[in-house]
């Protein structure tokens, strides 16, 4: 399994739209890609936001980027970050 931890800084004020846009795509994902395990929105302490994936894959990560809810969410997401996202890849061991 392959595990994505994407950390995202969002603008002052703009937290509220982001999570809006946020919903929309973890609802689609969750949906419509069948290699998607997991898909989640978190906030940490200091205001970040966490997305934790896990996909059974690299082939259901691949469909995950190629997929149109991505494609369409990203550039609306972008407006409201603080910076460009930290993603981290990671191999599920246990």
């Amino acid at each position: 399994m392959i595990v994505i931890i994407a950390t995202m800084k969002v603008k002052e004020g703009s937290g509220p739209e982001f999570e809006s846009v946020m919903s929309e795509l973890a609802d689609a994902v969750r949906k419509d890609e069948p290699g998607n395990i997991q898909y989640t929105i978190n906030l940490t302490s200091d205001g970040d936001y966490v997305i934790l994936e896990k996909y059974k894959d690299q082939a259901a990560v691949q469909a995950h980027q190629k997929a149109t809810h991505f494609k369409t969410s990203f550039p609306k997401l972008s407006q409201h970050l603080d910076g460009p996202p930290k993603i981290q890849f990671l191999k599920e061991v246990y």
